[in-house]
């Protein structure tokens, strides 16, 4: 797997910028464990990142605050719910059709 040039440009900044960070991952003994330890580097660093915004940056980043009713405003629910419910219906009248013909056509008379 190739990660995005500017991915490992950021990753390189980082180990660059940490001597702690570049010292375990020297000290790792396999790719498998520098691995890990750079990727629990990335997360403890946007974990970092993440602690130290105020509010209005994590709006500008998240888009706010939005409410649940908000976030299923504009769907379609006729579309959602009915269709399916609609194509069951459609499903069973074909179902009933097809054992009405099946029982029609070995004989039975009603």
């Amino acid at each position: 797997m190739q990660l995005p040039s500017d991915t490992v440009t950021a990753l390189q900044t980082m180990i660059d910028n940490d001597s702690g960070l570049r010292a375990q991952l020297a000290s790792a003994t396999s790719p498998e464990q520098a691995a890990a330890i750079l990727a629990d580097a990335v997360q403890a660093k946007a974990s970092q990142q993440a602690a130290s915004m105020d509010d209005s940056q994590l709006d500008a980043v998240s888009g706010g605050l939005i409410s649940l009713q908000d976030q299923f405003r504009g769907l379609p629910m006729s579309d959602l719910i009915g269709g399916p419910l609609n194509s069951a219906v459609d499903a069973q009248a074909r179902l009933a059709a097809a054992t009405s013909a099946f029982i029609a056509q070995m004989g039975f008379k009603f």
